[in-house]
């Protein structure tokens, strides 16, 4: 029982578990991905109409949302990678020093 509920909900039986939490990091990721479609890519309420049109339309906008995290992943990478380059620069000088 959850303190506070009437109902019993979820109990520690479900939650202990390793997987309960995998599963929980995975549901909110696919929660952000429908909420930026909706909200970004206008499929809350299409402006088009007929199966095909409204399935292109999710095509291109889950298309636009990959480029999007590419892009993230580009700039991301982009911003580590000279840390790490001086990070390795910096270890080799000093074994270099000390041996």
């Amino acid at each position: 029982m959850i303190d506070g509920r009437k109902t019993p909900g979820l109990d520690r039986r479900t939650t202990r578990h390793d997987g309960y939490a995998v599963s929980q990091r995975k549901r909110k990721r696919v929660e952000e991905i429908f909420g930026w479609i909706k909200a970004y890519g206008g499929l809350r309420r299409t402006l088009v109409r007929g199966l095909g049109r409204v399935q292109l339309h999710a095509y291109l906008v889950g298309a636009a949302y990959n480029l999007l995290r590419l892009a993230r992943f580009a700039a991301n990478d982009r911003i580590g990678a000279p840390a790490r380059i001086h990070r390795v620069q910096t270890d080799l000088k000093s074994s270099k020093s000390s041996g």
